[in-house]
């Protein structure tokens, strides 16, 4: 007998219950990457991971990396669970090993957010389901969707399509 599994957004909840406002509440949640834990996407919308295709030693040195270059008004690592309110995108490390939210790594206002879509994105080894999000001041950022996390992304960028209509009057 199988069941649903728990949305992650609710797993997200219980974790971060005190990093939001008394009038905030989490609308969605997903994981993000930068470039390296792609999400490979193949004709039939099947999603497998790349790292795990990749050898034991080149996984390794992706783990002791540095840290990525930053990104102008907006907060990233090279993995990343993202949450979504009605006022903000929030951004946190995982922590080791889970899914849960570790070290907070910052905000973005939505209304410092001019656009944001999920898209199939060509790369060199096929196609990667990617977030794109267009900040009103400074550079385009893409976000790897992380492989077990589609519908959630799916979700996540709907409801922050939904919310940035609300703001710009296009929804009552």
């Amino acid at each position: 007998m199988s069941t649903e599994p728990t949305p992650y957004r609710y797993r997200v909840a219980e974790a971060v219950r005190y990093e939001f406002a008394a009038d905030e509440s989490l609308l969605a949640a997903t994981r993000f990457s930068l470039p390296h834990f792609t999400t490979r996407v193949d004709p039939d919308g099947k999603e497998s991971n790349r790292l795990r295709d990749m050898p034991l030693v080149q996984r390794f040195m992706l783990v002791v990396r540095p840290p990525p270059r930053p990104v102008p008004g907006f907060p990233v690592s090279w993995d990343m669970v993202a949450a979504l309110t009605e006022r903000r995108v929030v951004l946190w490390k995982p922590r080791r090993g889970t899914h849960h939210p570790g070290q907070l790594l910052g905000a973005l206002a939505l209304s410092d957010l001019r656009d944001a879509s999920l898209q199939t994105v060509r790369d060199a080894h096929g196609h990667t389901l990617a977030a794109k999000f267009i900040p009103r001041h400074g550079p385009l950022v893409m976000l790897d969707v992380v492989a077990g996390f589609r519908a959630d992304s799916e979700h996540f960028m709907d409801q922050l399509g939904d919310q940035l209509q609300r703001r710009d009057g296009h929804l009552s």
